[in-house]
């Protein structure tokens, strides 16, 4: 698999999910199921999971710096709830 730049996904070569999935770990995967629960994310009604309260994906702490720099980005806080809503997202629609 080809990484995508940061570049491509911002000319919409790619969606925001495909993006932000990358850089999902198994680390990152295990974080999710254990502080936001597989129940919580499977009872959620928001496509962006806003009915889960933010201050619990801020804590989110798998953020790849070294992949994100090769793919031309750099690590905030606001990627890194992106990659762990992606990872939920991804946990959720494995079990509908």
């Amino acid at each position: 698999m080809s990484l995508i730049t940061r570049k491509q996904y911002m000319d919409g070569a790619a969606s925001h999910d495909e993006y932000f999935q990358q850089f999902a770990t198994d680390a990152g995967r295990a974080w999710v199921l254990s502080a936001i629960g597989k129940q919580r994310l499977m009872q959620s009604t928001d496509q962006h999971f806003n009915d889960i309260p933010l201050e619990l994906w801020d804590m989110f702490p798998y953020t790849p710096r070294a992949l994100m720099r090769q793919a031309g980005d750099y690590p905030t806080l606001a990627g890194a709830v992106c990659i762990a809503k992606a990872i939920a997202r991804s946990i959720k629609h494995e079990n509908i």
